[in-house]
């Protein structure tokens, strides 16, 4: 079978678009998880309704009635996470690596606040 120099250009165009489609349509960030446990410094027990933030983004949960957290599909990266919680004091974990496909554990204990009265 004998192809054109027209009809071979066209084939060959044709294919190599092909394979740059497929490829773009592939490609997805690169995205990993953090996951971790909250308790109590003092008697170790689990922290439900922890606020659990990603400073300097939108992008938050709160811990489980286990004291159970989960952040999950995250651009690859540092973050800064700060855990929150009413009557405790808050607890902010600096440079926290987040690698593609991989799950990050960070754990963390939380204590008490001060009680301040205003007369």
């Amino acid at each position: 079978m004998r192809f054109s120099k027209i009809q071979l250009v066209l084939l060959v165009t044709l294919v190599v678009s092909g394979c740059i489609t497929t490829k773009n349509l592939d490609t997805k960030p690169a995205t990993g998880s953090i996951s971790g446990k909250v308790v109590d410094a003092e008697s170790g027990q689990p922290l439900p309704a922890v606020n659990v933030i990603l400073i300097g983004t939108d992008i938050g949960t709160a811990t489980d009635k286990e004291g159970y957290y989960l952040l999950s599909n995250l651009p690859a990266g540092n973050y800064d996470v700060e855990y929150s919680l009413m009557g405790y004091s808050s607890s902010t974990l600096k440079a926290i690596k987040i690698s593609a496909n991989k799950k990050t554990t960070a754990n963390v204990k939380l204590k008490l606040g001060e009680i301040k009265m205003q007369i």
